[in-house]
């Protein structure tokens, strides 16, 4: 499992915890986010840029879950 921080305006506001399961990586996004709007989560491995789709509200977080092809993800 590899942890990421999820930035909104420079400023961290969540994690993404990603676990590779064969041919695929599972992502798992919890965020904190200033207003109650829709929010996207963008994936930037240094060489392609990804959305991963749009995060729902649970409770105070914004949460969302994606399944990546891992041949989709080239750079670190």
């Amino acid at each position: 499992m590899t942890n990421f921080e999820i930035f909104y305006d420079k400023t961290v506001t969540g994690q993404a915890e990603m676990v590779k399961e064969g041919l695929y990586y599972k992502i798992h996004c919890i965020c904190t986010l200033p207003n109650s709007g829709i929010h996207r989560i963008i994936l930037a491995d240094g060489e392609t840029v990804q959305d991963l789709g749009i995060c729902v509200p649970v409770k105070d977080k914004f949460v969302l879950n994606a399944s990546v092809p891992v041949k989709n993800i080239k750079g670190d």
